[in-house]
Parts: C-alpha cells; sequence; structure tokens
C-alpha cells in the first residue's frame, strides 16, 4: 500500500514531543496563507515539520515560505534526497528528515542552529495561535476542491458563532486561530469563501450555466 503524508505524520510527531516540543497539526500560518502540516512548540521556540512522500520543488517552497516564522523548519519525507536536493535544503538552512522502515525517524540535515531562538512580530503571532488550538498530531491532510487554510477557518468561526452568537469580528479574530492581518481582512476574505461557495453551487443546479462555464 502507497504511503501518504498522513502516514507518516505521527511517528515525526513522536520524534518531536521527544524532543520536548507539544506538537499541534494542520496549523493556519500567519501571513503565508498556508498550513502547516506539524508544528512544535517548545516555551517560546516554535518547530515547524512539512510532511511529504517525495522530495519536490513543492516541499522546498512550503518549508522556504514559513523560514519567516521560525529558522528551526524541517521537510519529512519516506524516500531519500538526491544529492542536488540535499544541497538545495542545506543551502537555505531546512532540516531534513527521512522516515525510514518501522517508521524509524533519520536527521540527514540540521537547519542553522544558531537561529533557533530567534524571536520576531511572525513568531509572537504564531504563538498567539497555538495558544487558542489543542495539540494534536493529524498532519497531512490532503487538499480537496472547497478545502483549505481559509475553509478551515471559517469552519472554526462557524462553531465559535454557534457558542458566541453575539460575537463581532474583532472579538472572532481575537479568539479563532487565523493567519489574517486584521478583523476587516478575516471578514472580507470568510464572505468570499462563502460567495464562491454560493455561486458553485448554483452552477451544480444549473445545466445551463455548466455549460457556458464549460465552453472555451
Amino acid at each position: 500500500m502507497r504511503l501518504k503524508e498522513s502516514d507518516i505524520s505521527i511517528p515525526v510527531a513522536d520524534w518531536l514531543e521527544s524532543g520536548g516540543f507539544t506538537v499541534y497539526s494542520e496549523v493556519p500560518v500567519p501571513y503565508c496563507y498556508s498550513i502547516a502540516d506539524l508544528v512544535g512548540k517548545n516555551q517560546s521556540i516554535i518547530r515547524i515539520v512539512e510532511l511529504k512522500t517525495s522530495w519536490s520543488d513543492k516541499l522546498f517552497r512550503q518549508c522556504y515560505e514559513k523560514l519567516i516564522i521560525t529558522h528551526d523548519v524541517w521537510a519529512a519525507s519516506i524516500t531519500r534526497p538526491k544529492k542536488s536536493t540535499l544541497n538545495k535544503f542545506m543551502k537555505f538552512n531546512i532540516g531534513m528528515l527521512f522516515v525510514g522502515p518501522n517508521n524509524k525517524i533519520e536527521i540527514i540535515a540540521f537547519p542553522v542552529q544558531e537561529a533557533f531562538n530567534s524571536i520576531n512580530y511572525y513568531t509572537n503571532k504564531m504563538l498567539d495561535i497555538l495558544q487558542r488550538i489543542s495539540p494534536s498530531k493529524d498532519g497531512g491532510k490532503p487538499c480537496t476542491l472547497g478545502n483549505g487554510p481559509a475553509q478551515e477557518c471559517e469552519k472554526m468561526i462557524n462553531a465559535y458563532k454557534i457558542l458566541h452568537p453575539s460575537a463581532t469580528w474583532k472579538e472572532i479574530f481575537n479568539n479563532v486561530p487565523n493567519y489574517y492581518s486584521s478583523p476587516q481582512s478575516m471578514c472580507a476574505a470568510i464572505r468570499n469563501v462563502a460567495e464562491r461557495r454560493n455561486y458553485r453551487d448554483r452552477i451544480h443546479h444549473c445545466p445551463e450555466k455548466r455549460a457556458y462555464v464549460g465552453k472555451s
């Protein structure tokens, strides 16, 4: 059976815990408009791990963009990297993990050590998010149509509004994990998600419109 990203989430999460980190999964990343597969927190230190079944440019980009949060960023895969891939990840100080047989974790390369304790604005935003969510090891979930960071945020907002029906956007912004810069940008983005979903639903139930949209 072919392994998926989610299949290696538990062993990598266990590796994080063995290093003293509390583990969170599928965490919205501030200002990156993306989700981190696994995030470990040890006091004010943040360690991010992206999961993939193979080494790819997509995996590199996912790790690279998260260097704005912390320099303790890692990539994990069930395959060993080529020398050119190893050099590329090491050049940008991205740690590399190999998940081998029996889920044994092997460290292929370390990220830059001296930057581990650097704290910046984005690090603090991530720490704020982690304070509002529960630990989890269930990372590496696939993205499908209608699913993604904004959609996941919308689900959390809807759940929060059920418990707090009179909540303002400022209150929601402060209490629901998100990567938006302000309550206003959160409100606009979530409304846009709802509008796109309503549009897809109208197209789905209208054959004439589906035929029109499908024309080149």
